[in-house]
């Protein structure tokens, strides 16, 4: 990635993971809001994951990088990545319904799609691409006019923040004209919703019904295509997960029969359900997560 992409761009400040920090040491720290109080969080680490979310850069990075997307891939005269390639990249493959993370001026009537990777919108006639993120403690937004060779980048050192939003629907504003409604306000409310989502407490039921089996009997390590392994692992009355080669720490707290909340500790999860399915020998055989997908037992704890 250095030698094909970030050093041709000059990309200085950019690195493929979070081990390329700054030599410098120049690196703001993360942010988040934990328990009411803003304080500085650890960052997230995802060079398990690769290409979604282990990147480092720098807003003016970021910057030389839409120029060489605007540009057709090249960048000081170097043809870095093939035309057709940009274009396969950014056009739209698949109509999306909007979620609590599409802000304004995305609405019903912008024709949300998204590429490969890409969010793309329109927005008073022109196409506008988009690529929001959000890890612990950082916030960021890509997005640029291809037609009108300009772009903003935005990057916010606090969780959830709708800040990235707001600077780039406010440049959206200035260069394409108005909005018909007051986006800024949109944009709060759906950032004040979205606040809302990651700090409400997940309604369980008065009366669970206890698990089937032994919780011992859900112990062991599971797989999927995708995550590879987890393992389940039973101390007492608590049942914890570690993730993957790194062993990403979760935690289980019981809701009703076999389905617990699987809650990853950082301020931007929220709880999601995860049912364990229990084969005919009283051991589970595998589990389902609503986010992660399934997973089959491949070993005993």
């Amino acid at each position: 990635m250095r030698e094909r992409l970030f050093d041709p761009v000059g990309m200085s400040r950019s690195g493929p993971a979070l081990a390329n920090r700054p030599a410098d040491g120049n690196m703001s720290a993360n942010h988040g809001v934990v328990d009411g109080q803003l304080q500085t969080v650890e960052a997230d680490d995802h060079g398990v994951y690769g290409s979604a979310g282990s990147a480092i850069s720098t807003a003016n990075d970021l910057a030389r990088w839409m120029q060489m997307l605007l540009d057709g891939g090249q960048a000081d005269g170097q043809q870095l990545v093939q035309p057709e390639t940009v274009r396969e990249m950014l056009a739209p493959s698949m109509i999306s319904p909007l979620s609590i993370s599409e802000m304004a001026p995305i609405d019903a009537y912008a024709g949300f799609s998204y590429g490969l990777g890409w969010g793309n919108f329109h927005y008073h006639g022109h196409e506008v691409i988009e690529k929001g993120g959000a890890l612990d403690g950082v916030r960021t937004v890509v997005c640029f006019v291809p037609q009108l060779n300009v772009g903003v980048a935005v990057v916010a050192k606090r969780n959830l923040t709708a800040l990235p939003e707001a600077i780039r629907g406010f440049v959206l504003e200035q260069v394409l004209d108005r909005a018909d409604t007051d986006i800024q306000q949109k944009i709060e409310e759906a950032g004040a919703a979205i606040d809302a989502a990651f700090t409400s407490t997940p309604s369980l039921p008065a009366n669970p019904v206890p698990p089937a089996v032994p919780l011992e009997a859900l112990a062991g390590v599971y797989e999927n295509a995708l995550y590879a392994e987890f393992r389940i692992i039973v101390e007492g009355d608590v049942v914890r997960l570690e993730a993957g080669p790194a062993r990403r720490p979760a935690t289980f707290e019981h809701v009703n029969h076999t389905t617990f909340l699987l809650d990853w500790g950082t301020v931007t999860s929220i709880p999601g359900e995860t049912t364990f399915i229990v084969g005919p020998g009283g051991i589970a055989i595998g589990f389902e997560n609503e986010d992660l997908g399934r997973f089959e037992r491949v070993a005993d704890a």
